[in-house]
């Protein structure tokens, strides 16, 4: 019995010192090898999504400071893929199917102004403006774009001179292995376009920051979650301001296509007197996908306004 027990501490120990080994970081120069790849594949992953087209479920949540849900809507929509007038820009184009299980009328018609108005647009801007709004329109006081067409990783850390990454470890997501990474901005910034943001909220500034969930095989992302934090001089913590976390998964198109996608707001609550401020989630936007679809005909046509008929 002593001699079975014995083997059983040693054949442990083994196991503890190879998980050891396995989780051991590798060189700076393999971890930025890594990501480069990822970069890589993120910009693929950008190029083949062009032609795709899906279902998407969006559940969006508003909640007041105690976690209470306040208003909760579903809008199901076929998402695809928008391209500006100069092929550069793109936009995510959802025609809304139904709003909380009910029809919505007049798509057709609806679809065919709102690419006419965009056709006629007077700066690439407003044409994708015009686009996302249309997407928009059912959403509860927030909303979010671009997150579907691109991985904002990628776009972060494609020049990452700024960045600092760091190796977390090995893990598994659906029977695949992944390699984690941390990263984050090394210095924070007041790069947000309104000019009055910080003063509105008494951040002295801001970064991003976030967790990748990498293939080990391919360095396709399967899961990603970044944030947005921004520092109070009287808070020691940086308080979150938007959140979102992406999981993705195999597709026939060689590329991991997103299977859920959720978006956070958080607001300032509306502290004690003599009490610290704090902050707490607003706003919830959860986003499912059917499976995706590729565009079988492609074809560069001008919309116009309809001709009326002559008497």
């Amino acid at each position: 019995m002593q001699q079975r027990v014995q083997m059983a501490w040693a054949l442990a120990a083994i196991t503890l010192a190879s998980a050891g080994r396995a989780q051991d970081p590798p060189d700076p120069a393999d971890i930025d090898a890594l990501v480069t790849r990822f970069v890589k594949t993120s910009d693929e992953y950008q190029k083949v999504f062009l032609n795709l087209v899906a279902e998407e479920t969006k559940v969006a949540e508003n909640f007041d400071q105690s976690g209470r849900l306040k208003r909760r809507r579903e809008i199901v929509s076929d998402l695809v893929v928008y391209r500006s007038h100069d092929a550069k820009d793109t936009a995510e184009y959802r025609d809304v199917l139904s709003v909380d299980g009910k029809p919505v009328g007049k798509r057709t018609r609806r679809a065919l102004e709102v690419l006419t108005r965009a056709s006629q647009a007077t700066s690439i801007q407003k044409e994708l403006d015009l686009i996302n709004r249309e997407g928009q329109r059912y959403d509860l006081g927030f909303s979010t774009d671009g997150a579907t067409i691109n991985q904002i990783p990628g776009a972060v850390l494609a020049s990452r001179e700024e960045i600092r990454i760091d190796w977390v470890g090995r893990d598994q997501i659906a029977g695949h292995d992944v390699i984690v990474l941390d990263y984050r901005e090394k210095t924070p910034n007041r790069d947000h376009s309104d000019a009055k943001f910080y003063t509105r909220y008494g951040f002295s500034g801001g970064i991003m920051r976030g967790r990748l969930w990498l293939d080990a095989a391919t360095a396709q992302l399967r899961r990603d979650r970044w944030e947005l934090v921004y520092f109070l001089p009287a808070l020691k913590e940086p308080v979150v301001f938007v959140r979102q976390e992406s999981s993705y998964t195999e597709s026939r198109f060689g590329i991991l296509a997103p299977e859920r996608i959720v978006f956070e707001v958080y607001a300032p609550a509306k502290a004690a007197k003599n009490q610290p401020p704090s902050w707490f989630r607003t706003a919830r936007i959860t986003a499912t996908f059917g499976a995706f679809r590729q565009f079988e005909v492609a074809t560069q046509q001008t919309i116009g306004a309809p001709v009326q008929p002559q008497h």
